[in-house]
This record gives structure tokens, sequence and C-alpha cells, in this order.
């Protein structure tokens, strides 16, 4: 199964990148 990219838009730098949908749902579960 390949990772699947988030895009999002980064408010500091006004770039758009794209992380990997895991890291997202770890940095999720480290807020809460």
């Amino acid at each position: 199964m390949t990772p699947a990219l988030f895009s999002y838009k980064n408010a500091e730098t006004g770039r758009v990148e794209q992380i990997n949908r895991d890291q997202v749902k770890s940095m999720d579960e480290l807020d809460n």
C-alpha cells in the first residue's frame, strides 16, 4: 500500500507542502 500524501498550505511560509498522512495521525495523537 502506497503512503497517502496530504497536501496543506503552510501558514507560516505560505508554501504548499506534502506530508504523509501517517505522520499527521501521529501528530494528532501527540496533541491530544
